[in-house]
């Protein structure tokens, strides 16, 4: 596996790490041929080698463990659902650890955001390494219309709330992914919702809690994070 270009940059204050995805452009990663379902098909390796993860990836800790969040790029004319892996780094150069995670139905042309977590993190953390591990066929997800959205503070603490309407017919079940962003457009944060419901033809609200320090945001964005049914 090729791993991406990076730099390490420690901020007080905010997420425990920013890594950048390289100072000539965000790194294109590459990995073996992924293995699926026997109905899915599975990316080859020159397939692979085209996803790109964009900007910076952020490590925050919280009181459930680590959350790893960032962006990935398909720049293909299909929809992929990829796994992709974080390789922590310690003070010594040495791997600490990998959160793994899957990106579902990431759509042609899309830059996605994805939230990974860990209960069990190391206690150091220097670095980290994103590669794409595997992929498979995805499926075209509806355009939702998402409204609404405003940063709240609720019992258990920041809520991002907001309205999702369904374009089609048939009921769609899924979780959302919101995202935070600074006036240089450079991601500071995100939360990750829990099973959203929506009837065909319907509008419902949503709640997606944020444990993460966002102050200093400038823009809420709210995407399609996995598509159940």
């Amino acid at each position: 596996m090729v791993a991406s270009r990076r730099r390490f940059l420690i901020a007080a204050g905010g997420p425990v790490l920013a890594v950048a995805a390289g100072c000539a452009g965000p790194a294109l990663v590459s990995g073996p041929t992924a293995v699926s379902g026997p109905a899915a098909r599975v990316a080859a390796s020159s397939e692979l080698a085209r996803f790109a993860f964009v900007g910076q990836t952020l490590v925050h800790r919280t009181f459930a463990g680590l959350t790893i969040e960032g962006q990935i790029r398909n720049p293909t004319d299909g929809p992929w659902t990829v796994t992709i892996s974080a390789v922590l780094i310690d003070g010594t150069g040495k791997v600490a650890g990998a959160v793994d995670g899957i990106v579902s139905d990431v759509q042609p042309g899309q830059t996605k955001p994805y939230l990974l977590q860990s209960d069990h993190p190391p206690a150091s953390i220097a670095g980290v390494t994103m590669t794409v591990k595997s992929a498979f066929v995805g499926r075209l997800v509806p355009k939702f219309q998402i409204d609404g959205v405003t940063l709240t503070r609720g019992d258990a603490g920041l809520v991002v709330v907001g309205q999702l309407t369904n374009p089609e017919t048939v009921p769609h079940a899924m979780t959302l992914i919101a995202t935070f962003w600074d006036g240089q457009g450079r991601l500071v944060g995100a939360g990750k919702s829990e099973l959203v419901k929506v009837g065909g033809s319907e509008t419902r609200p949503f709640a997606i809690g944020v444990s993460d320090d966002v102050s200093g945001y400038r823009v809420i964005r709210v995407d399609v994070d996995t598509l159940v049914d």
